[in-house]
């Protein structure tokens, strides 16, 4: 119990740290927002065929999938593909990108999206793709059927391992611990 605690303070700290970044001016405020947006973007318009992935249209296997959390006034971004993509992007500038290319990174992607397959049916088809509120975090699956997604969670409750969806949650905490671990390296 204390050591997820413990987890869960750093995860925070960090992604906080991240989130709070004061950018020098309303331009660059503005330059940075449009970026994440665009990198953010990329996630829902990528098809299984640019992954080098073959899948029946009609699916609902995610073969991506995109942890959206509100920290601060911001918004912090875990993106993970089944080929091993994971990213992290934060609305103020900052981030990390290549996890494919680390192997510790690439396997809890990997793991991240084949374990949202059991959480789909729980989800809805949706062509917009909306912020969680600070203190929210919000799942959305990409698959070759559309994009699914749940109503935003309390981080709190998500968290406390007291929520259908914290198993989930559990999942891209590994990939953000995972890139974590590659940006001290």
């Amino acid at each position: 119990m204390a050591t997820k605690k413990i987890r869960l303070a750093s995860l925070f700290l960090l992604l906080s740290i991240l989130a709070c970044r004061l950018p020098v001016s309303k331009e660059e405020s503005q330059a940075l927002k449009e970026n994440y947006f665009q990198l953010r973007n990329i996630w829902f318009t990528t098809k299984p065929e640019d992954l080098a992935i073959t899948a029946d249209k009609n699916s609902k296997e995610p073969y991506a999938i995109i942890m959206d959390m509100g920290i601060s006034q911001a918004t912090v971004t875990i993106a993970s593909s089944i080929v091993g993509d994971g990213s992290m992007y934060t609305s103020t500038g900052g981030g990390v990108i290549g996890g494919i290319d680390h192997e510790n990174v690439r396997q809890a992607s990997i793991h991240f999206v084949e374990f949202a397959a059991d959480f789909v049916d729980r989800m809805v088809l949706v062509t917009e793709f909306p912020l969680p509120a600070d203190g929210n975090i919000k799942f959305y699956l990409i698959t070759p059927s559309g994009v699914y997604t749940t109503e935003e969670v309390n981080a709190d409750v998500l968290t406390s391992g007291n929520h259908e969806l914290s198993p989930l949650y559990l999942a891209g905490d590994d990939v953000i611990t995972q890139l974590r671990i590659i940006t001290e390296q």
